[in-house]
């Protein structure tokens, strides 16, 4: 393996991927996972990169109490739904969004904000339940 000499967008981007998997075999002995989060930045002479440690358990129960709350009778991530033709999957609940706290992404990976009336009228899963708004 050669010296980086200066930072570049190749460099940066070895640098977060080599990152990512150390800390992914740390992250495994505590029985965490890891995300990078953000993106990763650079100038000619560093790199920045954010990961992200979340208890896999404690998400999942947080994902169930979110959906509950936007109204939903279970978790929906993951969750694949249409709008306007084209099909979209849930990947993203954000409570701070009152208005648009859903983010779905689109095939080419595109992320965009969906309210949860335009998701819950759009599901392709039929199990699952919409009671109406979210309960705030």
């Amino acid at each position: 393996m050669s010296k980086i000499n200066a930072m570049d967008r190749t460099s940066a981007k070895l640098i977060a991927s080599l990152s990512q998997k150390a800390l992914e075999v740390l992250a495994a002995e505590y029985g965490l996972t890891v995300t990078q989060s953000g993106s990763t930045r650079y100038d000619g002479s560093m790199a920045r990169v954010k990961f992200e440690f979340a208890v896999p358990r404690i998400k999942k129960i947080n994902r169930e109490n979110d959906a509950k709350f936007l109204g939903f009778s279970k978790d929906i991530m993951g969750e694949k739904f249409v709008f306007s033709g084209k099909t979209f999957r849930v990947v993203e609940m954000k409570l701070s969004r009152p208005r648009y706290p859903i983010v779905g992404e689109n095939e080419r990976g595109t992320r965009y904000k969906f309210g949860a009336s335009t998701v819950a009228h759009g599901l392709l899963n039929e199990t699952i339940k919409w009671a109406g708004g979210p309960s705030w």
